[in-house]
Protein backbone atom coordinates (compact mmCIF):
# COMPACT_ATOMS: atom_id res chain seq x y z
CA UNK A 1 0.00 0.00 0.00
CA UNK A 2 1.08 3.84 -0.62
CA UNK A 3 -0.31 6.42 1.43
CA UNK A 4 -1.95 9.33 -0.48
CA UNK A 5 0.58 11.43 0.93
CA UNK A 6 3.12 9.83 -0.96
CA UNK A 7 0.94 9.22 -4.04
CA UNK A 8 0.01 13.32 -4.01
CA UNK A 9 4.06 13.32 -4.04
CA UNK A 10 4.22 11.14 -6.96
CA UNK A 11 1.91 13.32 -8.62
CA UNK A 12 -2.07 12.29 -7.93
CA UNK A 13 -3.76 14.98 -8.92
CA UNK A 14 -6.61 16.71 -6.89
CA UNK A 15 -9.43 15.54 -8.13
CA UNK A 16 -8.06 12.03 -8.05
CA UNK A 17 -7.20 12.66 -4.52
CA UNK A 18 -10.85 14.37 -3.47
CA UNK A 19 -12.15 11.51 -5.31
CA UNK A 20 -10.65 8.46 -3.75
CA UNK A 21 -11.08 10.28 -0.07
CA UNK A 22 -14.47 10.56 -0.89
CA UNK A 23 -15.00 6.77 -2.02
CA UNK A 24 -12.93 5.69 1.34
CA UNK A 25 -12.45 7.99 3.89
CA UNK A 26 -11.18 5.09 6.05
CA UNK A 27 -8.44 3.72 4.30
CA UNK A 28 -7.05 6.74 1.99
CA UNK A 29 -4.03 4.71 0.44
CA UNK A 30 -3.38 3.03 -3.44
CA UNK A 31 -1.41 0.17 -4.51
CA UNK A 32 2.25 0.74 -6.20
CA UNK A 33 3.66 -2.02 -8.24
CA UNK A 34 6.95 -3.65 -7.25
CA UNK A 35 8.38 -6.04 -9.33
CA UNK A 36 6.76 -7.46 -12.99
CA UNK A 37 6.93 -11.46 -13.32
CA UNK A 38 9.09 -12.03 -16.16
CA UNK A 39 7.69 -13.45 -18.95
CA UNK A 40 4.24 -12.04 -18.20
CA UNK A 41 1.83 -10.37 -20.48
CA UNK A 42 1.98 -7.49 -18.30
CA UNK A 43 6.16 -7.26 -18.66
CA UNK A 44 7.12 -4.36 -20.41
CA UNK A 45 3.81 -3.00 -20.29
CA UNK A 46 4.09 -2.09 -16.79
CA UNK A 47 6.96 -0.78 -14.85
CA UNK A 48 8.45 -0.85 -11.38
CA UNK A 49 6.84 1.38 -9.09
CA UNK A 50 3.79 2.51 -11.30
CA UNK A 51 0.81 3.45 -8.75
CA UNK A 52 -2.41 1.52 -9.93
CA UNK A 53 -5.45 4.21 -9.66
CA UNK A 54 -8.57 2.02 -11.03
CA UNK A 55 -8.87 -0.69 -12.60
CA UNK A 56 -11.70 -1.70 -15.68
CA UNK A 57 -13.07 2.26 -14.54
CA UNK A 58 -13.25 1.54 -11.07
CA UNK A 59 -10.88 3.12 -8.44
CA UNK A 60 -8.46 0.22 -6.66
CA UNK A 61 -9.08 1.13 -2.82
CA UNK A 62 -8.33 -2.98 -1.68
CA UNK A 63 -6.44 -5.63 -2.77
CA UNK A 64 -9.43 -7.63 -3.75
CA UNK A 65 -9.93 -5.51 -6.51
CA UNK A 66 -7.17 -6.97 -8.02
CA UNK A 67 -9.45 -10.37 -8.58
CA UNK A 68 -10.99 -9.54 -11.49
CA UNK A 69 -7.48 -10.61 -13.04
CA UNK A 70 -8.56 -13.72 -12.56
CA UNK A 71 -12.21 -13.38 -14.70
CA UNK A 72 -10.86 -11.22 -17.36
CA UNK A 73 -8.82 -11.93 -20.09
CA UNK A 74 -7.21 -7.92 -20.04
CA UNK A 75 -7.62 -5.43 -18.02
CA UNK A 76 -8.07 -1.31 -18.48
CA UNK A 77 -5.92 0.08 -16.13
CA UNK A 78 -5.24 3.96 -14.90
CA UNK A 79 -1.63 4.11 -13.45
CA UNK A 80 0.40 7.06 -12.27
CA UNK A 81 3.93 7.38 -13.98
CA UNK A 82 6.43 10.24 -14.11
CA UNK A 83 3.75 12.32 -12.38
CA UNK A 84 0.83 11.64 -14.76
CA UNK A 85 -1.80 9.49 -15.37
CA UNK A 86 -1.53 7.16 -18.41
CA UNK A 87 -4.34 4.32 -19.63
CA UNK A 88 -3.09 1.18 -20.16
CA UNK A 89 -5.05 -2.38 -21.52
CA UNK A 90 -2.76 -4.94 -20.23
CA UNK A 91 -3.67 -8.60 -21.12
CA UNK A 92 -3.29 -11.15 -17.88
CA UNK A 93 -1.49 -14.25 -18.00
CA UNK A 94 -3.07 -17.82 -17.37
CA UNK A 95 -1.27 -19.90 -14.85
CA UNK A 96 0.92 -22.40 -16.28
CA UNK A 97 0.11 -25.13 -14.17
CA UNK A 98 3.70 -25.23 -12.33
CA UNK A 99 6.49 -27.17 -13.26
CA UNK A 100 5.41 -29.62 -16.72
CA UNK A 101 8.81 -30.87 -17.60
CA UNK A 102 12.33 -31.97 -16.42
CA UNK A 103 15.38 -32.70 -18.54
CA UNK A 104 18.01 -34.45 -16.62
CA UNK A 105 21.31 -34.20 -18.57
CA UNK A 106 24.79 -35.00 -17.38
CA UNK A 107 23.55 -35.39 -13.94
CA UNK A 108 21.96 -31.81 -13.78
CA UNK A 109 18.17 -31.29 -13.80
CA UNK A 110 16.81 -28.62 -16.15
CA UNK A 111 13.44 -27.26 -16.34
CA UNK A 112 11.16 -23.53 -17.71
CA UNK A 113 11.68 -20.56 -15.06
CA UNK A 114 9.20 -21.22 -12.56
CA UNK A 115 7.07 -18.52 -10.82
CA UNK A 116 8.73 -17.90 -7.99
CA UNK A 117 11.78 -17.26 -10.00
CA UNK A 118 10.39 -14.87 -12.37
CA UNK A 119 9.01 -13.02 -9.91
CA UNK A 120 12.60 -12.76 -8.51
CA UNK A 121 14.85 -11.81 -11.27
CA UNK A 122 14.86 -8.75 -13.84
CA UNK A 123 15.75 -10.44 -16.51
CA UNK A 124 15.28 -13.83 -17.80
CA UNK A 125 18.23 -14.47 -20.58
CA UNK A 126 16.60 -17.55 -21.71
CA UNK A 127 13.52 -20.31 -20.97
CA UNK A 128 16.35 -23.02 -19.08
CA UNK A 129 17.25 -22.93 -15.80
CA UNK A 130 19.15 -25.49 -14.14
CA UNK A 131 17.92 -25.81 -10.56
CA UNK A 132 20.20 -28.87 -9.07
CA UNK A 133 23.13 -30.47 -9.77
CA UNK A 134 24.17 -34.43 -8.50
CA UNK A 135 27.26 -34.52 -6.75
CA UNK A 136 29.66 -35.94 -8.41
CA UNK A 137 28.46 -35.76 -11.94
CA UNK A 138 29.96 -34.15 -15.08
CA UNK A 139 27.90 -31.11 -14.73
CA UNK A 140 29.24 -30.83 -10.79
CA UNK A 141 33.25 -31.76 -11.82
CA UNK A 142 32.77 -29.06 -14.84
CA UNK A 143 31.13 -26.26 -12.51
CA UNK A 144 28.02 -26.32 -14.19
CA UNK A 145 26.18 -25.08 -11.47
CA UNK A 146 22.49 -24.46 -9.97
CA UNK A 147 21.06 -21.27 -10.76
CA UNK A 148 22.64 -21.15 -14.04
CA UNK A 149 20.40 -19.72 -17.16
CA UNK A 150 21.67 -22.16 -20.08
CA UNK A 151 21.34 -20.19 -23.56
CA UNK A 152 23.62 -22.23 -25.75
CA UNK A 153 25.16 -25.67 -26.01
CA UNK A 154 27.65 -26.50 -28.95
CA UNK A 155 26.81 -23.05 -30.38
CA UNK A 156 23.20 -23.57 -31.18
CA UNK A 157 20.65 -21.45 -28.98
CA UNK A 158 18.44 -23.14 -26.14
CA UNK A 159 15.53 -20.23 -25.97
CA UNK A 160 13.46 -23.04 -24.30
CA UNK A 161 13.69 -26.58 -22.85
CA UNK A 162 12.13 -28.09 -26.03
CA UNK A 163 15.47 -26.71 -27.77
CA UNK A 164 17.49 -27.23 -25.04
CA UNK A 165 16.62 -31.34 -24.93
CA UNK A 166 17.22 -31.69 -28.74
CA UNK A 167 20.59 -29.32 -28.75
CA UNK A 168 21.77 -32.19 -25.96
CA UNK A 169 20.65 -35.44 -27.27
CA UNK A 170 22.71 -34.34 -30.20
CA UNK A 171 25.89 -34.52 -28.24
CA UNK A 172 27.79 -37.84 -28.65
CA UNK A 173 28.69 -39.95 -25.49
CA UNK A 174 32.21 -39.39 -23.87
CA UNK A 175 32.78 -35.61 -25.96
CA UNK A 176 32.97 -32.75 -24.33
CA UNK A 177 29.99 -30.24 -25.07
CA UNK A 178 30.53 -26.10 -24.71
CA UNK A 179 27.42 -24.84 -22.50
CA UNK A 180 27.27 -21.12 -22.79
CA UNK A 181 25.60 -19.74 -19.29
CA UNK A 182 24.32 -17.01 -18.01
CA UNK A 183 24.97 -16.97 -13.93
CA UNK A 184 22.00 -15.58 -11.52
CA UNK A 185 23.96 -12.23 -11.24
CA UNK A 186 23.41 -11.82 -15.26
CA UNK A 187 27.75 -12.90 -15.43
CA UNK A 188 27.76 -14.59 -19.36
CA UNK A 189 30.67 -17.64 -19.65
CA UNK A 190 31.07 -20.64 -21.48
CA UNK A 191 31.65 -24.39 -19.42
CA UNK A 192 32.91 -27.34 -21.44
CA UNK A 193 30.91 -30.40 -19.90
CA UNK A 194 32.19 -34.02 -20.88
CA UNK A 195 29.27 -36.17 -21.17
CA UNK A 196 29.29 -39.91 -19.57
CA UNK A 197 25.78 -41.62 -20.55
CA UNK A 198 26.52 -44.84 -18.95
CA UNK A 199 26.44 -43.47 -15.53
CA UNK A 200 24.65 -39.84 -16.15
CA UNK A 201 22.17 -40.65 -18.65
CA UNK A 202 19.95 -37.90 -20.51
CA UNK A 203 16.23 -38.21 -19.49
CA UNK A 204 13.20 -36.36 -18.76
CA UNK A 205 9.85 -36.36 -16.79
CA UNK A 206 6.53 -35.12 -18.00
CA UNK A 207 3.53 -34.47 -16.57
CA UNK A 208 1.06 -36.61 -17.58
CA UNK A 209 -2.54 -37.43 -15.47
CA UNK A 210 -3.06 -40.55 -17.18
CA UNK A 211 -0.11 -42.31 -15.82
CA UNK A 212 -0.29 -43.71 -11.79
CA UNK A 213 2.14 -41.02 -11.06
CA UNK A 214 1.43 -37.79 -12.47
CA UNK A 215 4.59 -38.32 -14.68
CA UNK A 216 5.94 -40.05 -17.58
CA UNK A 217 9.95 -40.59 -17.57
CA UNK A 218 11.93 -41.47 -21.20
CA UNK A 219 15.60 -42.68 -21.09
CA UNK A 220 16.83 -41.76 -24.68
CA UNK A 221 20.02 -40.91 -25.35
Amino acid sequence: PLSLIAARAGGLSDSRLEEIQHANPDRNMLFIIQRIELLSKAHGVLQDLDIIVSINGKLMLHIDDLNVQYTHDALDLVILRNRSEIHLRVETTAYDGGVNKLVFWSGAIFQAPYMALRQQSSNAPSGVYCTDVASGSPADQYELMASYWITHINGVATPDLASFEQAVRQCPDRTYARVRIVSFDLEPAVLTVKTCYHYWPTSTLTKDASTESGWRSSNEN
